[in-house]
């Protein structure tokens, strides 16, 4: 049996009632392409965990710093789950960065060598709106 729409909507309700509330089911369901991320951003569930908190405050800091700092290191993200990671580089996704501060991310955080295509994706979407052309090979 194939799962529905709307079998999703279904038991994603009854699992999470306040999270479904939240959730623009008729937009998501026929509204082209994938759900934007400022409809993810409303279902706060998503920021409601310690966990999330430290994605957004490590995205905050790298938003804030000068071009030239020297901020972050790879412990930064020891442990993190892969949805942590993606809440991170959405968050950066937000606002394009400088091309300077592109190169230090991908280098401080090995994101051009991993092996997963989620991270892989947001990572380009950042390093192209950088103009990052050292990554446009890759991407």
């Amino acid at each position: 049996r194939s799962v529905t729409s709307r079998d999703l909507q279904s038991e994603y309700s009854a699992a999470f009632p306040r999270a479904a509330s939240q959730v623009d089911w008729n937009g998501w369901f026929f509204s082209p392409g994938y759900p934007t991320i400022d409809d993810i951003a409303n279902v706060q569930i998503r920021y409601a965990s310690a966990l999330g908190r430290a994605s957004i405050a490590l995205a905050k800091s790298w938003e804030s710093a000068a071009d030239e700092a020297e901020i972050g290191s790879l412990e930064d993200i020891a442990g993190w789950s892969t949805q942590q990671l993606l809440l991170f580089l959405d968050e950066l996704s937000n606002k394009p960065m400088s091309l300077t501060k592109c190169q230090r991310l991908g280098q401080v955080y090995q994101l051009p060598q991993s092996r997963n295509c989620e991270i892989r994706l947001r990572w380009y979407d950042i390093a192209i709106a950088a103009n990052n052309i050292d990554e446009f090979a890759r991407a």
